[in-house]
């Protein structure tokens, strides 16, 4: 499934429900992503605002490890260490 197939299945599924719990299943539930950092910062924040941070925390490692943009790098390492009571 394309970025765009799981972002329009998270936006359907997850209409009146619990956002974080039923967006990350969807996400989770879509395979064929895991080499694209999105597919692990996703989750990451999903999962920061469900308060699962150590969760969060290796999802946001996953995606940290797999971005090249130096932009989201930054941004992954600012959440990474919020999550991890660094700031």
């Amino acid at each position: 499934m394309a970025v765009e197939g799981v972002v329009a299945a998270v936006i359907s599924t997850t209409r009146g429900t619990a956002f974080p719990s039923a967006a990350f299943t969807t996400i989770e539930e879509s395979g064929g992503l895991g080499k694209d950092y999105f597919f692990h910062a996703a989750p990451a924040d999903l999962l920061r605002r469900a308060g699962r941070l150590a969760a969060a925390a290796e999802s946001c490692r996953r995606a940290l490890g797999l971005t090249s943009l130096e932009a989201e790098g930054k941004f992954l390492e600012r959440r990474l260490r919020a999550m991890e009571g660094g700031g």
